[in-house]
């Protein structure tokens, strides 16, 4: 008689070769989503950082040039420093600046102006003639001015980036998808003129 030998099959049955890919598929997954939360992590470092650096930016700069200022004047939506009149001896400084006007604009295009020797205040200058001290999608979300007196006032910022992003009443990101490109950064200071004058 002839034996019949038996024909060892070298290959995956296909229910092995569903279970390798099933557990394939949930490992690609978990990593795929591993890898777009820390995406997002990052993002949402990136906007906290930019809004902090922004604001720390434009408050150091007018408490600097504040405190060689000879008066503070606030209005609801500015801050004026008058430097001391240069002396007649001194040549350099006859061109100096003698003012310097902040422009806080909420309502339109939620930029912080900075003008140097103003003619007028900010309700009749043009956005073109002034320095915009924001920079890329950092946005001027409130502010607060307080006169201390002559030579001193208190001054709050809040910025934001991702204004798509933002609860504009509460000045705070929504809890949403696109969270990672929203961030708010308050800073407050009070500023005092110590120049002469």
């Amino acid at each position: 008689m002839f034996m019949l030998k038996k024909i060892k099959s070298q290959g995956f049955t296909i229910v092995e070769v569903l279970i390798a890919t099933t557990i394939f598929s949930f490992a690609f997954g978990i990593i795929t989503v591993g890898f777009i939360e820390i995406a997002q992590l990052y993002q949402q470092g990136v906007s906290i950082r930019t809004t902090q650096q922004s604001s720390k930016f434009i408050l150091e700069e007018i408490v600097r040039t504040s405190r060689v200022a000879s008066s503070i004047v606030t209005t609801p939506d500015s801050l004026l420093l008058r430097y001391p009149k240069p002396s007649s001896g001194d040549s350099d400084r006859l061109t100096a600046v003698t003012e310097t006007l902040y422009c806080f604009d909420k309502d339109n295009n939620n930029l912080i102006l900075r003008f140097n020797n103003p003619a007028a205040g900010c309700s009749s200058l043009s956005a073109l003639d002034g320095e915009n001290m924001l920079e890329g999608e950092v946005v001027l979300l409130d502010f607060s001015l307080d006169s201390l007196g002559l030579r001193s006032a208190k001054i709050e910022i809040v910025l934001g980036t991702g204004p798509d992003d933002l609860i504009e009443a509460t000045n705070e990101c929504k809890d949403e998808a696109g969270r990672q490109y929203c961030a708010v950064s308050t800073v407050y200071a009070s500023v005092t003129a110590r120049g002469g004058g």
